[in-house]
């Protein structure tokens, strides 16, 4: 458990340090959920 704690602080702190990566990850992840959703409902 203690190491997946650590595992994700330092996903967190790497994607607070990089902010345009953040978001394009989001946005693509938004965009494929959204899809599936409408294709598969």
């Amino acid at each position: 458990m203690e190491t997946f704690r650590q595992d994700l602080q330092y996903g967190l702190r790497v994607l607070r340090k990089k902010p345009g990566f953040t978001l394009i990850a989001s946005l693509t992840l938004e965009l494929g959920i959204a899809s599936n959703t409408t294709i598969f409902t």
